[in-house]
């Protein structure tokens, strides 16, 4: 062949191939097939301005992969992205240890076990230590303050961390001893103890509980007690739960404290009600109302001290402090202090026919009126003015046989009262007695007269 062209033909070979490895280090190579050389590719390996791209047209350069001590090594400038991530959309393992295994942080491991981390790095205040597998961290002293059990505050004991005698908090480390079941209250700046405040099964209480059978009482001052089983309700140190009556309500220190079978008693007020065992529908408002009550019904009294002289009276009323009734069926307003009783109107008196039976003319008449002796008299209580009006005994005395005009109570005094009202009738059976006396003696001046 003529030199030449054997040189021509030399230096064309040689151009070609610098063109084809230009275009190999710009556009890298392409394997088409794993069972053949890799013949020349484009889009697979990237130079562009220094940066080394795979799988990428346009190489960042916050990404490069280089060669060190003989591995690969790829690095990440960016302070927001991974340096390296392994990923597999088909379900498979992202990386998986093979002969020689793959060492992580240090460690190296031939497998994995799911759900197993071997250490946590020293960051964020925490210092290194390994993880067992019973899910506990083992701290390294180092990053925990020594500590006693003293100091009132979770110490290191030297293998693990323990809790101390108190907590902090209020004036500093905590001391004292509560009661099971109590709300506790601060005693001192740093010190707990029992308040007034309990739970037992469910219940909140204040003060005590007092259990008998399934009921609490609730002890203390202002304070709700209430047995629904039976529908008492009580308020303070008041009722108690022996009692088996029902629908009883009461207020106060010691108010209906000795009910037993009692129903339907309202009490109100410092021993109010206080000796009621078996009484019932009674009404007491005030302090020791009704105390002396004990197996009366149908009693209503308003006011301190009120009451009556017996424990066994029906159906009495007593209004004002220290009103004090003293038979069954009667009302009393006022004390013995009382000197005045009044109204705008007159006190109107049930007089109906229907309310009346075994209806006569009155037997009492001016022989009953000439045997009274009007009196005028001071009260021994009273204000010292003078009162008129009549004796109870003597008025008694002059009817004769019993009546409602004089009545005598049960106390052992036998003190009797008056109806005043009850003379009416008598001195108008007597004004018309006189009156026929007085048109037979104007008969006998005329017939004297002819």
């Amino acid at each position: 062949m003529n030199t030449n062209i054997k040189l021509g033909l030399q230096l064309f070979a040689i151009a070609t191939l610098s063109i084809a490895i230009a275009l190999v280090a710009r556009e890298g190579l392409a394997w088409t097939s794993p069972s053949i050389s890799p013949p020349g590719g484009s889009g697979v390996l990237k130079v562009d301005g220094g940066n080394i791209g795979i799988g990428t047209a346009s190489p960042d350069s916050n990404y490069k992969i280089t060669t060190s001590g003989g591995g690969i090594k790829a690095e990440n400038s960016s302070a927001s992205q991974p340096a390296g991530y392994f990923s597999n959309a088909g379900g498979g393992p992202a990386i998986t240890a093979n002969t020689g295994g793959i060492t992580l942080g240090g460690v190296n491991r031939t497998s994995w076990p799911a759900g197993t981390v071997t250490s946590v790095a020293t960051n964020n205040g925490l210092t290194g230590g390994t993880i067992t597998t019973s899910g506990t961290i083992g701290l390294n002293t180092a990053s925990l303050s020594a500590g006693s059990a003293s100091t009132g505050k979770v110490y290191w004991d030297g293998s693990k961390l323990v809790s101390g005698t108190d907590q902090t908090g209020g004036g500093g480390g905590i001391t004292g001893s509560g009661t099971n079941g109590y709300i506790p209250k601060w005693t001192s700046s740093s010190a707990l103890g029992s308040s007034v405040i309990q739970e037992s099964s469910g219940i909140v209480v204040w003060g005590d509980i007092d259990t008998q059978g399934s009921a609490y009482k609730y002890k203390g001052t202002d304070v709700i007690t209430a047995k629904p089983s039976s529908n008492n309700y009580f308020f303070g140190n008041s009722g108690n739960f022996t009692m088996t009556g029902s629908q009883n309500i009461a207020g106060g220190g010691n108010a209906l404290y000795a009910n037993t079978t009692g129903n339907f008693n309202t009490a109100h007020g410092y021993r109010a009600l206080f000796s009621n065992t078996t009484g019932s529908y009674n009404t007491a408002y005030g302090n020791g109302t009704l105390f002396s009550n004990t197996t009366g019904t149908l009693n209503t009294a308003i006011g301190g001290n009120t009451g009556m002289s017996s424990g066994v009276l029906t159906n009495t009323t007593a209004i004002g402090y220290g009103a004090t009734v003293n038979a069954s069926n009667e009302v009393r307003i006022g004390n013995t202090a009382v000197t005045k009783i009044g109204g705008q109107v007159g006190w109107s008196i049930g007089s109906d026919i229907r309310l009346k039976h075994d209806i006569k003319d009155s037997n009492l008449g001016l022989e009953f009126i000439n045997k009274l002796r009007p009196v005028s008299y001071k009260l021994n209580n009273g204000d010292g003015g003078i009162n008129y009006g009549f004796i109870a005994q003597e008025v008694e005395s002059a009817v004769g046989v019993p009546t409602n005009i004089v009545s005598t109570d049960d106390t052992p005094e036998k003190m009797k009262t008056m109806r005043y009202n009850d003379l009416i009738a008598p001195l108008v059976k007597a004004v018309q007695e006189q009156q026929k006396q007085i048109q037979g003696l104007e008969a006998q001046v005329e017939m004297l007269k002819k």
